[in-house]
C-alpha cells in the first residue's frame, strides 16, 4: 500500500485543536480500495511503517490529520508527497470554493455520503468522539477513508485535463508547501508581547504622522482618509460633498424661541488631479 488515504478521529472541543490539552487521539484510519486497516495513539506501529514506505498520502485537509500524527510519534518525512483533496477542490474551482467539505465535494461527484449518525447520535447531543462505540466509529471513519480516496482518484483525472495543466502545477507546489506550514505550527515560535505591543504603537504613531501630513495638503476641506471615494478625489481629482449650516433667522415660537434658526446646505469642494489613473494595456 505504497498510496493511501488517511484520517483521524479525535475528541472534538475547540474543534478538534490538536493543540488544544484538552483533545486527544481516538481512532485513525488508512487505505485505498484494496486494503484498510486502523490504528490507536499506542498501537501505531503499522502506520508508522506505512509512512516511512509511502509514496502518496492523501487526506483531507490533511494538515491536521499530520499534527495529529505527530501527537501520537507518527511524522510524516518533509519530503513525503502528500494529497489534501480540499487544497485541490480550492484549485479546481479556480480559488473560489475556499472551504468545501468532504459531503460536498464527493456528493457532487455521485461518489457517496459520509456517515451522519455520528454526528447526529453523538457529537450533537455533547457526546464526545471518545464515548463513541467503537464499532461505530470503525464504521464511520472507514467510510471518510473510502470517499477520501475515491475523490483523489476523481481529482487525479480532472487535474489530466488540458485546461487544468497550470492548476496542477500549482497544487503540488502547494501540497509541498503545507509540509512547510505544518512543520512550523507545530513547532511554533516565541512571542514577545512587550516588543508586539511597542512597536503597535508605533505603527499607530507613524500612521497618525502620515495622516497629518496628507490632510495638511488639503487645508479647510473635509476629507475622511476611509473613504475610497474621497481617495480618489484627492489622487485623480473629483467633487467631494458636504454640508454646512447657516443661519436663516430666529425663532419664534415654541422652547426654542429667540435662538438662531440654522439650515443645512450642501457644500462642493472641487479637487484638481494630481497623478493620472493607471491605465492596464491590453
Amino acid at each position: 500500500m505504497n498510496e493511501f488515504a488517511i484520517d483521524v478521529e479525535t475528541t472534538i472541543s475547540n474543534k478538534g485543536d490538536p493543540f488544544d490539552t484538552r483533545n486527544k487521539f481516538v481512532l485513525g484510519g488508512y487505505g485505498n480500495n484494496s486494503d484498510y486497516d486502523t490504528f490507536t495513539h499506542i498501537n501505531h506501529a503499522s502506520i508508522s511503517t506505512r509512512i516511512k514506505k509511502a509514496k502518496l498520502i492523501i487526506g483531507f485537509h490533511i494538515k491536521f490529520d499530520i499534527h495529529w500524527l505527530r501527537n501520537i510519534g507518527c511524522i510524516i518525512p518533509i519530503r513525503t508527497p502528500i494529497w489534501d483533496c480540499q487544497l485541490a477542490e480550492f484549485i479546481l474551482s479556480n480559488q473560489k470554493n475556499h472551504y468545501p467539505s468532504l459531503e460536498e465535494s464527493c456528493a457532487r461527484r455521485g461518489l457517496g455520503h459520509k456517515i451522519d449518525t455520528i454526528k447526529l447520535n453523538y457529537w450533537d447531543k455533547g457526546i464526545d468522539t471518545d464515548a463513541v462505540p467503537i464499532e461505530e466509529l470503525k464504521t464511520y471513519l472507514a467510510q471518510d477513508v473510502n470517499l477520501t480516496y475515491n475523490l483523489y482518484l476523481v481529482q487525479k483525472q480532472e487535474f489530466e485535463k488540458p485546461e487544468n495543466k497550470d492548476k496542477y502545477i500549482l497544487f503540488r507546489m502547494q501540497c509541498y508547501d503545507l509540509l512547510v506550514l505544518e512543520e512550523m505550527e507545530y513547532n511554533g515560535y516565541k512571542y514577545d508581547t512587550e516588543a508586539s505591543e511597542k512597536e503597535a504603537d508605533r505603527l499607530d504613531e507613524e500612521c497618525a504622522a502620515l495622516d497629518r501630513a496628507i490632510l495638511s495638503e488639503f487645508v479647510d476641506v473635509p476629507i475622511n482618509l476611509a473613504s475610497p471615494t474621497h481617495i480618489s478625489c484627492m489622487l485623480y481629482g473629483g467633487t467631494i460633498e458636504d454640508e454646512i449650516s447657516l443661519p436663516i433667522g430666529v425663532y419664534k415660537t415654541g422652547e426654542r424661541v429667540g435662538l438662531v434658526k440654522y439650515k443645512k446646505f450642501p457644500k462642493l469642494y472641487e479637487l484638481p488631479q494630481l497623478i493620472a489613473p493607471y491605465v492596464v494595456q491590453n
